[in-house]
């Protein structure tokens, strides 16, 4: 098992996301501040050049969605003025529109699907606050509305229903969730799910709809903590160990079950997964070197994850993006 480059002199972590026709396409930007986007050509089939989409973009500050249509669009922080910017496919797979602003003073950008398939954004305001924005039905954004708290970067998915679902790190260290009651509709008010975590949350989608939520703890395990049934009350905190380096990044196996990535202190990749008889598998090695990012994890087409991070020599230079694959669904690595 090894890693293979893509290539390019990337100075951000990157974001993977699929088109509507299966091809992953991966964002990174470079040290500019301009977003830079490379894509497979096919379905699972090999990847095109490196495009520059511009920008005077905030480093690191990065979200991919994917229109109702298909369409892929990029949220971003501008340099200048600290505003969220946006970035969309004019059709699902072609070219793009050119940077819009969305205003606003934000940071720690991230953005989920309604269940009509409109697009929410949610950020972190001057004030620590989560702030949201959203599509409206017929057309165009929505002001930002702030729905209180004192968080950094939020983790948000939607639940088996369409409800979507906000946790995020409290000042304190501890998590903190908040609900849509109805789908597309109000929001509950914050509520504790303690934990003392870093600031860098990742959620994922468990085969029988229950949500699960996984965080580096201070000493570098792998934590989680998840919903004992779809929507429902949550279990305690567990902890999978795992000498992490980075936050971990999660995304379910083609047969449902969950698959979290992480760098280790010594900078090469490991993953845990879900076993088909219940509980996780010991951590394992998929090698590398110098690597430094939260992995970026795409599925693929047919259901092969794909993951992707940063390496290179100096975790304080540019780097080439490098990407494994599974050679099968939910099994096997190249």
């Amino acid at each position: 098992m090894g890693d293979l480059s893509l290539g390019q002199s990337l100075a951000w972590p990157c974001k993977v996301s699929r088109n509507g026709d299966g091809r992953l396409e991966v964002f990174a930007g470079n040290g500019n501040g301009e977003l830079l986007h490379i894509w497979q050509e096919t379905p699972g089939g090999g990847w095109s050049v490196w495009d520059n989409l511009g920008g005077r973009l905030r480093a690191g500050d990065l979200a991919i969605g994917r229109n109702g249509n298909g369409a892929l669009e990029v949220f971003s922080v501008n340099g200048p003025d600290g505003a969220l910017v946006h970035n969309w496919q004019v059709y699902p797979g072609g070219n793009w529109s050119g940077w819009e602003s969305l205003g606003g003073v934000v940071g720690g950008v991230n953005v989920a699907n309604n269940l009509d398939g409109r697009l929410e954004v949610f950020a972190v305001g001057q004030g620590h606050d989560l702030f949201h924005i959203w599509q409206k039905p017929e057309g165009g954004w929505s002001n930002w509305v702030s729905l209180g708290g004192y968080v950094y970067a939020p983790a948000v998915t939607s639940n088996l229903d369409g409800r979507l679902e906000v946790f995020v790190r409290g000042s304190d260290g501890a998590v903190y969730h908040i609900w849509q009651l109805t789908p597309g509709g109000a929001w509950s008010s914050w509520a504790p799910l303690g934990g003392q975590v870093d600031p860098i949350l990742d959620v994922g989608r468990n085969a029988d709809g229950r949500l699960e939520l996984f965080a580096r703890s201070p000493q570098g395990g792998l934590l989680h903590i998840w919903q004992n049934v779809p929507g429902g009350s949550w279990s305690a905190w567990e902890d999978l160990g795992g000498d992490l380096n980075t936050p971990p990044a999660v995304a379910s196996n083609e047969d449902g079950r969950l698959e979290a990535f992480a760098i280790r202190f010594d900078r090469t990749l490991w993953h845990i997964w879900q076993q088909p008889e219940g509980g996780w598998s010991a951590w394992d090695s998929l090698q590398g070197d110098h690597m430094w990012d939260k992995p970026a994890v795409g599925v693929n087409w047919d259901g092969r994850l794909e993951v992707f991070t940063r390496g290179g020599a100096f975790i304080a230079a540019p780097a080439d993006l490098r990407h494994i694959w599974q050679t099968m669904p939910n099994n096997g690595w190249s």
